[in-house]
């Protein structure tokens, strides 16, 4: 007898904050779309991401775009010591990407991804500041900065 596994229907969600950021360990979402940018640092051991129905494995030090309106979602519960799975992610209204708008919005690359050992240092950097600068004084001046220069 043949066994299926019953896929799940992606949802659209609307988010209402300019940026967001957060911390997460042993992150779990469903399938889901949104029309802002969302920005991911892998920071322990690793994560399986889908996106567009590819299912990735990314590393400690790896980073992922997710362009706007594609499919994605995470689990870090396919490993025994999914408690230890951490990412850096930000989702950010596109206003704030400043000079990278357009090609953000006309353009996808074939992998949305930097592998950590191409990933310029300052991304780490960066990341952990924008996060930080979220959830305190969430300066849309300070995190437009810090988007455009992760996206560089």
């Amino acid at each position: 007898m043949l066994g299926f596994v019953e896929k799940e229907t992606p949802f659209y969600e609307k988010l209402d904050q300019n940026i967001r950021g957060f911390n997460s360990t042993g992150l779990q979402f469903p399938p889901h779309l949104h029309s802002q940018l969302e920005l991911v640092y892998v920071i322990e051991p690793q994560i399986r991401i889908t996106i567009n129905n590819i299912e990735y494995f990314f590393q400690k030090g790896d980073f992922i775009i997710i362009f706007p309106n594609m499919i994605h979602s995470y689990d870090s519960h396919y490993s025994e010591d999914s408690a230890a799975n951490s990412t850096l992610t930000v989702i950010c209204g596109l206003m704030l990407t400043g000079d990278y708008l357009n090609t953000l919005t006309s353009y996808h690359p074939n992998d949305s991804f930097i592998l950590s050992n191409e990933l310029h240092d300052d991304v780490a950097f960066a990341m952990n500041a924008l996060v930080k600068e979220t959830n305190n004084a969430k300066n849309l001046s300070v995190c437009k900065a810090f988007i455009q220069l992760i996206l560089s």
